[in-house]
């Protein structure tokens, strides 16, 4: 069964390279953010909300069979952001197969190349101390709303729900008195608060801009090339015809590398750019208040 209601509306049809397109997404998104709100655990949870197919369901119907509905994991997206297969390469025991050049074995386009890898791998891997994890549900004011008189977050109960300060009662403060609101009340004024305030500002997008990947090309090269000079150090390519191979192999990396280092060089980094869009445009269409949670929390954007 699908965990979501109307099935047949979210059965979407979409061809492999849509599949790509999901994960590039999901990669731009979590190298622009600088708040912390994007990990690949929030955007585990933002594709499930969206109906769209977990990696085994679409493996499922790209084959005629009926997806099952399951949701997307978070950890499980974080290894395909991270692998070196992304970068289209044939992969055994984790690690990209070298053909007799001595370079990577391709047998698909790139997801990305490897600087956007590089990055993806420095954002995604452990945080010291540990970052606290990003709010994936759909709560417009989880972890946002703060108690006015103590500054602990309010937490959501009752009925009809409220946002209610439990400092006191946590022992973490003498909070007197305890605040409590309609969640309904406090999301509206919030609301009306943010969009009056911000709503006309132009909204900018943060992207990552992955550079000319002349950076990556001659990093492979000459890894290509140290690689062959430590089997030569190894004792390889000794007779004759092995080091006239190796000879010309090397001549030929060589070449390669001077020829790169002649291109300039674009580096990898992040971009601020207007989108033509106003902050109160992109409120309206985000898809849920998870979305819009970010808006209020992503304030680069506005």
């Amino acid at each position: 069964m699908w965990p979501w209601t109307g099935a047949k509306r979210c059965r979407l049809t979409y061809a492999r390279e849509n599949a790509c397109e999901i994960n590039r997404d999901v990669a731009r998104r979590i190298l622009s953010d600088e708040t912390g709100e994007i990990t690949e655990y929030s955007e585990a949870a933002r594709l499930t909300r969206a109906c769209v197919y977990s990696p085994a369901d679409h493996e499922r119907v790209m084959s005629g069979r009926e997806p099952r509905g399951g949701p997307w994991d978070g950890a499980a997206l974080k290894k395909m952001l991270v692998s070196e297969a992304a970068l289209g390469y044939l992969m055994h025991l984790e690690r990209p197969v070298i053909d007799d050049k001595g370079l990577p074995v391709r047998v698909a386009p790139g997801l990305w190349g490897r600087a956007t890898r590089d990055a993806l791998v420095e954002k995604l891997g452990p945080k010291v101390p540990r970052q606290k994890r990003a709010q994936s549900g759909t709560h417009l004011l989880s972890s946002v709303a703060l108690c006015g008189v103590c500054g602990f977050r309010l937490y959501r109960s009752g009925l009809p729900v409220a946002m209610t300060c439990k400092s006191r009662a946590k022992g973490l403060s003498n909070c007197q008195p305890s605040p409590t609101i309609q969640v309904s009340i406090l999301e509206e004024s919030v609301t009306g608060w943010f969009l009056e305030t911000f709503g006309d500002h132009a909204f900018m997008e943060t992207v990552y801009d992955p550079g000319n990947g002349v950076e990556e090309a001659l990093d492979e090269v000459l890894t290509a090339r140290n690689r062959l000079r430590d089997d030569r150090a190894a004792g390889l390519y000794e007779d004759e015809d092995d080091a006239a191979w190796y000879r010309t192999r090397y001549s030929e990396l060589t070449a390669e590398i001077k020829r790169l280092r002649a291109v300039p060089i674009r580096p990898a980094g992040m971009v601020t750019r207007p989108t033509g869009k106003t902050v109160a445009s992109e409120w309206n269409a985000a898809p849920d208040d998870g979305a819009r949670r970010q808006l209020l929390t992503t304030r680069a954007n506005w």
